[in-house]
């Protein structure tokens, strides 16, 4: 993206054949907010870090979380990226879980209340093995790109083993593959998961839990501050 202002505007200029100019008055954000886009743009540019401020004036914090509630109890998992928040997610909608909100929840001020949004969820190839149902629904162009990229993750992993993944290279490797891959994850709607599991997307935290993920096979929960 190459980026551009006024006194009163900043202008986001997409790159590629279908980039855009598009017009974001930031003085106006948290009340009527008109963003105007130039024709043929694909998405909207800051629109997440928008609607997370608009939210906050009203008295809404944007939480990076996953939501649902299970068995009449609502249920929020936040956690940094790639700590299960999705695959948590997963389980609980195979056990007839509604779903409230994936990877973005916004959550009242006094805690006792949280919404989410309609989006896309997208989907890892290790989510798509759980989901045989929706990896159907998948081009086959997009799956052999997803395996070509975990079969290169395997190989770093047995060439550099453990430790050289501890190293700047190993690392700076382990990022681009990543980031690659992260690129090639198909999208789905909620309702390819959930099914008729998606109602009005609004519940109450009963359960909050921090999720974080490492080497060692074995789950633990415990309390935490």
């Amino acid at each position: 993206k190459k980026l551009g202002f006024t006194d009163n505007a900043l202008f986001v200029f997409e790159d590629g054949a279908n980039g855009g100019k598009v017009r974001i008055p930031f003085a106006q954000i948290g009340r009527k907010c008109e963003i105007v886009c130039e024709s043929g743009l694909q998405t909207v540019p800051l629109l997440k870090p928008i609607l997370a401020l608009t939210a906050q004036a009203k008295g809404f914090v944007s939480v990076h979380a996953s939501a649902f509630v299970h068995n009449g109890v609502g249920v929020l998992m936040a956690g940094w990226t790639e700590s299960g928040k999705t695959t948590a997610l997963l389980g609980f909608a195979a056990r007839g879980a509604e779903l409230i909100g994936e990877d973005w929840v916004l959550v009242t001020g006094d805690g006792k209340k949280m919404c989410g949004l309609p989006t896309m969820i997208e989907l890892s190839s290790s989510h798509l093995e759980s989901l045989p149902h929706v990896r159907r629904t998948i081009k086959r162009s997009r799956l052999l790109k997803l395996a070509a990229l975990h079969k290169f993750h395997g190989v770093q992993d047995a060439v550099l083993g453990r430790k050289g993944n501890r190293t700047s290279l190993g690392r700076l490797l382990g990022r681009i593959v990543t980031a690659l891959e992260q690129r090639a994850y198909p999208t789905v709607s909620p309702q390819a998961i959930f099914g008729n599991h998606v109602g009005s997307m609004v519940g109450s935290p009963d359960k909050v839990f921090l999720l974080v993920s490492h080497d060692d096979p074995w789950v633990e929960v415990k309390p935490t501050p």
